[in-house]
């Protein structure tokens, strides 16, 4: 069994309500939706670690 560690920084130091809006409907959730439909997920941590960025974990078991 194989583990990737995929880790995604996203940096929102500049970005207003509607350009976060914008990230999260045209490529967080459809990349999130594509890897539940196939299955290869396991678990997803959301990890805050400042106010301008957060990162996302995704680990994911082929």
């Amino acid at each position: 069994i194989y583990v990737y560690y995929y880790y995604f920084k996203l940096l929102f130091i500049k970005f207003n309500l509607i350009q976060h809006g914008f990230y999260l409907k045209n490529i967080l959730i459809p990349l999130l939706t594509t890897m539940a439909i196939h299955k290869k997920w396991h678990q997803l941590v959301f990890l805050v670690s400042k106010p301008s960025c957060f990162t996302i974990i995704i680990i994911i078991k082929l």
